[in-house]
């Protein structure tokens, strides 16, 4: 809600710069006293609007998250990078803390810190508050283990070899294997979800014939693989 107050404000003299503020529901005595003889009281509305409520934003460029939601980032390394931009809505300034401890925010909102991981479970905390106390919090996990598989799924088309097929074909069988040695978790081949749990062999006919396609592979720990296969001759 906003609400509206009433003030008379007291020009003193020529110079119309230095005045006094003084609400017309309750003027002092003084202050009528002291600025009557040489001032002009002039009544102005002043709206009072209620506090921005939006909070800052935190957005973390390293590490990247698990694309398999929940889980945890995997690393062998001992030490992380931590990387992103905070900013305040309106360009407020926003103070960083990170685990409790106080962030430098360089210009623009850009943060760089680096972190000595445990070995197994880590949890980063970051929290973004403004100068009107609107606050954000984001928490990242990243998981320490030295012997952690960090090798993306292969991916492999099995027929026809290559592929790539003329212009006068309507349809297509392809073969495809994706292997990892952890495990697969999931396959998209274009907008296609597979399920890898059955076998990592799998075959798909296209009709029409696409010129390309894009192979999306992802394994149980995160680690994940992209490769553009052409189907068709220009």
């Amino acid at each position: 809600m906003t609400s509206l107050m009433r003030y008379s404000i007291y020009v003193l003299g020529a110079f119309p710069l230095v005045c006094a503020l003084v609400p017309v529901s309750s003027p002092t005595a003084a202050a009528q006293e002291a600025f009557e003889a040489t001032s002009k009281p002039v009544e102005i509305d002043i709206v009072r609007t209620p506090n921005d409520p939006i909070a800052p934003s935190i957005a973390i460029d390293e590490p990247s998250e698990n694309v398999i939601q929940g889980e945890p980032t995997f690393t062998r390394d001992s030490l992380v990078v931590l990387k992103g931009q905070v900013a305040g809505h309106l360009g407020r300034p926003v103070v960083l803390f990170v685990n409790g401890e106080r962030c430098k925010v360089e210009k623009g909102g850009v943060f760089t810190l680096h972190m000595r991981l445990s070995l197994g479970d880590n949890t980063i905390v970051l929290e973004g508050i403004d100068r009107l106390h609107n606050s954000t919090r984001r928490a990242l996990r990243v998981y320490r283990d030295p012997e952690v598989d960090t090798t993306p799924p292969r991916i492999e088309t099995t027929f026809p070899g290559g592929v790539d097929v003329g212009r006068a074909v309507d349809s297509l069988r392809v073969n495809f294997r994706v292997t990892d040695e952890t495990g697969v978790f999931r396959v998209v081949v274009g907008d296609l979800a597979i399920d890898p749990f059955i076998q990592e062999d799998f075959s798909i006919v296209f009709s029409p014939v696409p010129d390309r396609v894009s192979v999306y592979a992802i394994d149980v720990l995160g680690n994940y693989a992209v490769r553009g296969i052409s189907l068709r001759k220009p």
